[in-house]
C-alpha cells in the first residue's frame, strides 16, 4: 500500500508547523490586503454613486421649480403689457375718459392666470402702488392703507402670507393663507405697482419628498431658506444649482456625511466568498508545500538517528526541532563511534548547500559555518561573483543547454579549487549563479574569474550563450557577504555600455554622480505623431540618437545610464497610451527585467513602437470603415439635427435598429453619445445664431431644435459654460 505523502508526525514538527504557519501568514495577510482594497474601492464607488444622486436631484428639484418660476414670469409680463390694466391706470389718473370697469381688470388677469393650466397656482393679484384697490383674478381688494412697494420681487419665498409680507392685518383668506409667492413689479406708463403670483403652499415640498424621500438626514433650500427636511445633519456636504430664470436664485441641497457610507451588495459578499474559497484551497495547498519541502529534511534526520530512535523521538514528544536533533546526534556519533563518519560524509555536501543558501540569504549562524565539521568558508578570504548565462541566439533555446552549461561552470569549479583556494557555487536561477572563491591567499584572486571565463567559453562550444561575470572586491568579513552578493549583482549592469563576455568589477564610484542625461523634453510628442503617421524610420533615427549621444557622453555612468532607460520606459508608455486613448491594443509594453546591453534595450522599445504603428494603422482602418447603413444614420441626424421631432425612437423605427446599437456607433464613428453629438451640434448652430443674427432667444431656440426654452438655456450653460443672455 503506499504510504500517505503527509504524515501524522509532521504536525508534531517545529520546522514543519513554521513552514505551514508562514504559508497561511502569507495567504491571510494578501486576504486581508485584498478584502481592505475591496471595502475602499466599494466605499469610494458607493460615495460617488450618491455624489451623482445629489447632483441629479438637485437638478430635477431646480427644473421643477423653474417650470413653475417660468409659469410666473410670463403671467407677469402679459398683465405688464396688457392694454386693458394699461387703460385702467390712465383712466384713475384721469388722462382718458374712456371708462375701464373693474370687472374688465378682472378678466384680465384671470386670463393670464389661468392660461398657464398650472393646477399649483391659487391665484394672481395685483397691487398698484399708492392705491387702496388690490386686483385678483377673482375679486378686487379694499386696503386699508395704500399700497407701497417692498423689496420681496423677482424671488419665491416659501409658506408667507401676503399679511407677512405686506404688513397688513387683513381677515380676507387670499391674504391670510399661507403661500409659496412669487413677486414681479407691474410697470405701466402712467402707474407701477407688484404682481404677486400665488402658489400651493406645498408644491415645492412636495417636489423635494417625491425626490428624496428615500433619503435621511438631508435638507432642501432655496436661497438659504429650508423648503424640506428629514433627520438632522452634523457633517454636512453641500451640492448646489442656479435658477435658469433668476441667476441669484439657488437652489441647495445638504446632506449629512453618513449618507456617503459604505453599503455592502450582493457582489461584494459574493466576491468575499469566492475569495474565501480560493484562500481555503490555497491552505490546502500550503499543507502539501510544506510537507514537501519538509520531507528532505526528516528523511536526514532518519539517516543519522536511525529510523526506530526516530520513532521514539516524535512518539514521546508533541513537538520537536529537527535541526537541534540533527545537530545533537552528529556530535554523539563523532564522539562515540566512528564508523558513523561514512554517515556524516554522506550528507556532507547536503550541509553544505544548505548553509551556503543559509549565509547568501543573510540567515545563518556564524558559529556553525566556523566549525571545522564543515568544509565552507574556513579560509581567510573570500570573493563573490555572480555568473550570468543570457541566451542571444535567433532561434528557441533547449532546456538541456542550460543545465550543461551550469554543469561545466560546477566541472571547471571543481578542477580549478586545490587545497588553498576553495571555489563553491550557489544557482540562484538559469540565468545566474553565485561562485564564491574562498582562499588564504590574498594575491591575484580576481584573475582566476578570468580564467574562468575562458574555460566555459572553451568548454560550451556553443555561441548563442554568452558568460558574464560581475565580481566584487575580496573581503576578510563573512558578515559583509550580503554586501558582496549585493555589490557583485550591481556589476553586472556594466552589461549595459560594456557588452557580454567579459568581467566586470564593481566600483562604486560608477553607481553615485549627479550629472545628467541627454533626452529631448518634447519626446512623448514627437513619438506620438511618428507612431500615427507609421515612421517607423524616424522612430528609429530619434531612438539611436539618444541612444548614441548618451554613449558618447556617460558610457562609463551606470547611475545615469539606467535613469536614462528608466525615462525611455516612460516616454514609450505615455506615447502609446497617448496614441490608442484607452482603447484595447494587442500587446504588452513591459519594463526589461534582465540585464542587457543599451543597444537590446533600445531596439526593445523600437520593436515595441514599430508594433504600435502596426496596431495604430489597423485600429484607424476598423475606424474608418463605416458600413452603408451606418452612414446613412448618420447622415438622418444631421439632416435632421433641427427637427425637434428628431429622436433615438424615430432613428430606431426608420432603420430597424436598437437603441444600443445607435449608441454604440455613435461612440465609435463620432467619438461620443448620440445625445452628446446632438446636444453639441445644436449649441454650435445656435452660437453661430446668436453672433450673426438678430433673433431672440426663444426663436434661436425654436430654430435648433428645442421645444423647451428651459431645455436649451440649461443645454447652453452645459456645453459653453455661461448663459445664452450673457454669450454675446
Amino acid at each position: 500500500m503506499k504510504k500517505a505523502y503527509i504524515e501524522k508526525s509532521f504536525f508534531k514538527s517545529r520546522l514543519f508547523k513554521r513552514l505551514l504557519s508562514s504559508y497561511i501568514f502569507v495567504i491571510s495577510a494578501l486576504f486581508l490586503i485584498y478584502i481592505s482594497i475591496m471595502l475602499y474601492d466599494t466605499k469610494v464607488s458607493c460615495s460617488e454613486q450618491k455624489r451623482q444622486y445629489y447632483y441629479a436631484n438637485i437638478d430635477k428639484f431646480a427644473n421643477s421649480v423653474d417650470s413653475a418660476l417660468m409659469d410666473a414670469v410670463v403671467i407677469s409680463t402679459n398683465l405688464n403689457s396688457s392694454d386693458i390694466l394699461n387703460m385702467y391706470t390712465m383712466n384713475n389718473k384721469g388722462i382718458t375718459s374712456e371708462n375701464i370697469p373693474v370687472s374688465s381688470v378682472i378678466s384680465e388677469i384671470k386670463n393670464s392666470t389661468v392660461s398657464r393650466r398650472n393646477i399649483n397656482i391659487y391665484d394672481t393679484i395685483l397691487f398698484i402702488d399708492g392705491s387702496t384697490t388690490a386686483f385678483s383674478s377673482t375679486k378686487n381688494y379694499n386696503l386699508s392703507i395704500p399700497y407701497s412697494f417692498t423689496s420681496h420681487i423677482n424671488t419665491i419665498e416659501q409658506n408667507i402670507s401676503l399679511n407677512d409680507i405686506l404688513e397688513l392685518d387683513s381677515n380676507e383668506i387670499i391674504f391670510s393663507k399661507k403661500f409659496a409667492i412669487y413677486s414681479q413689479r407691474y410697470i405701466s406708463t402712467y402707474a407701477s405697482g407688484t404682481i404677486y403670483v400665488l402658489f400651493d403652499s406645498s408644491f415645492i415640498t412636495d417636489i423635494a419628498d417625491n425626490l428624496f424621500k428615500n433619503e435621511r438626514n438631508v435638507v432642501v433650500s432655496i436661497q438659504n431658506t429650508p423648503v424640506y427636511s428629514d433627520g438632522s445633519i452634523k457633517n454636512e456636504v453641500t451640492y448646489e444649482t442656479t435658477s435658469a430664470i433668476n441667476p441669484k436664485l439657488k437652489y441647495k441641497v445638504t446632506a449629512d456625511k453618513s449618507n456617503f457610507g459604505l453599503v455592502i451588495n450582493s457582489r461584494f459578499l459574493i466576491t468575499m466568498l469566492i475569495i474565501g474559497g480560493v484562500s481555503v484551497i490555497l491552505i490546502g495547498g500550503s499543507i502539501f508545500l510544506a510537507g514537501m519541502f519538509y520531507k528532505p529534511v526528516g528523511n536526514i534526520e532518519k539517516i543519522i538517528s536511525g529510523s526506530q530512535s526516530h520513532s521514539n523521538i516524535t512518539a514521546g514528544n508533541n513537538s520537536y526541532d529537527e535541526f537541534n536533533n540533527i545537530s545533537a546526534k552528529i556530535h554523539q556519533l563523532m564522539l562515540e563511534n566512528t564508523d558513523y563518519k561514512e554517515k556524516i560524509i554522506s550528507i556532507k555536501p547536503y550541509a553544505q548547500k544548505g548553509m551556503l543558501h543559509k549565509i547568501l540569504s543573510n540567515n545563518s549562524n556564524i558559529d556553525i559555518v566556523n566549525s571545522p565539521d564543515y568544509d565552507i568558508l574556513q579560509k581567510k578570504y573570500y570573493i563573490i561573483s555572480d555568473i550570468n548565462i543570457a541566451y542571444i541566439g535567433k532561434d528557441t533555446p533547449e532546456n538541456n543547454d542550460w543545465s550543461n552549461i551550469h554543469n561545466i561552470i560546477e566541472n571547471i569549479s571543481n578542477e580549478m579549487s586545490d587545497e588553498n583556494t576553495n571555489i563553491l557555487l550557489y544557482d540562484i536561477d538559469r540565468f545566474n549563479i553565485f561562485a564564491i572563491i574562498n582562499s588564504d591567499i590574498h594575491n591575484n584572486l580576481e584573475d582566476i574569474f578570468y580564467k574562468i571565463l575562458d574555460s566555459i567559453n572553451i568548454q560550451k562550444n556553443n555561441n548563442d550563450y554568452a558568460i558574464t561575470i560581475g565580481v566584487d572586491k575580496v573581503r576578510i568579513n563573512i558578515s559583509e557577504i550580503s554586501d558582496a552578493c549585493h555589490n557583485c549583482s550591481l556589476a553586472l549592469n556594466y552589461i549595459l555600455t560594456g557588452g557580454r563576455n567579459a568581467v566586470y568589477y564593481y566600483s562604486p564610484d560608477d553607481f553615485s554622480s549627479d550629472e545628467s542625461y541627454y533626452f529631448p523634453s518634447d519626446s512623448i510628442n514627437k513619438l506620438t505623431i511618428f507612431i500615427k503617421e507609421n515612421r517607423k524610420n524616424k522612430i528609429s533615427d530619434y531612438l539611436n540618437d539618444i541612444m548614441n549621444t548618451n554613449i558618447t557622453k556617460h558610457s562609463d555612468n551606470l547611475k545615469v545610464m539606467s535613469m536614462l532607460i528608466d525615462e525611455l520606459h516612460v516616454t514609450a508608455a505615455k506615447s502609446v497610451k497617448n496614441v490608442f486613448s484607452g482603447h484595447p491594443v494587442n500587446f504588452k509594453l513591459e519594463k526589461i527585467k534582465f540585464t542587457a546591453t543599451i543597444e537590446e534595450i533600445f531596439s526593445y522599445y523600437e520593436d515595441v513602437l514599430n508594433t504600435a504603428c502596426d496596431e495604430y494603422k489597423i485600429f484607424k482602418e476598423k475606424s474608418n470603415d463605416i458600413s452603408n447603413d451606418d452612414s446613412a444614420i448618420i447622415d438622418e441626424i444631421n439632416n435632421n439635427i433641427t427637427n425637434s421631432e428628431l429622436s433615438l425612437a424615430y432613428l430606431t423605427e426608420k432603420f430597424g435598429v436598437s437603441n444600443k446599437y445607435i449608441s454604440t456607433m455613435c461612440k465609435r464613428i463620432l467619438g461620443m453619445t448620440y445625445i452628446q453629438y446632438v446636444q453639441n451640434e445644436r449649441i454650435k448652430l445656435s452660437i453661430n445664431y446668436i453672433q450673426n443674427s438678430n433673433y431672440t432667444l426663444d426663436e434661436i431656440a425654436s430654430m435648433c431644435g428645442y421645444t423647451s426654452q428651459l431645455t436649451f438655456r440649461r443645454n447652453f450653460k452645459n456645453v459653453t459654460g455661461v448663459n445664452p443672455s450673457e454669450y454675446k
